[in-house]
């Protein structure tokens, strides 16, 4: 494993617990900057995205309850980003080889598929259910 590779990684994890950090910090402020959904606006029905940024804010600060209940699907995107992020610091900061195999299952470009497939279904059935 090269270097870049090693950076690259220790980057990605100092910009998500900055985020993660700040986020905590300015939610009230962030909230009242985001603007208001459209298709809630004009339906009265919640889109896929709705309640995203609250399940993220809930379940960065241990409130998985609430979280799961903001945004369900969001919830467990976060799981598997959470996952994705924790499988690459082993298999490439730590050089833990049995994180490899695992690392490319979930890393391939059919578990995007997947998850794109997963949020499409989940927008629909928050809009027509």
């Amino acid at each position: 494993m090269t270097n870049t590779k090693r950076i690259s990684i220790i980057l990605i994890d100092s910009i998500m617990i900055s985020l993660v950090l700040i986020g905590q910090k300015f939610y009230e402020k962030l909230m009242t900057l985001l603007p208001e959904c459209i298709i809630l606006t004009l339906t009265g029905r919640q889109c896929g995205s709705c309640g995203g940024t609250r399940c993220v804010y809930n379940f960065f600060t241990g409130n998985f309850p609430a979280a799961f209940q903001f945004n369900s699907f969001f919830f467990f995107v976060i799981i598997y980003v959470i996952l994705l992020i924790t499988l690459a610091n082993l298999a490439f900061v730590f050089k833990v080889k049995s994180t490899e195999k695992p690392l490319k299952v979930i890393a391939d470009y059919r578990i995007f598929i997947i998850f794109a497939t997963g949020y499409f279904i989940f927008t629909l059935i928050r809009l027509f259910m």
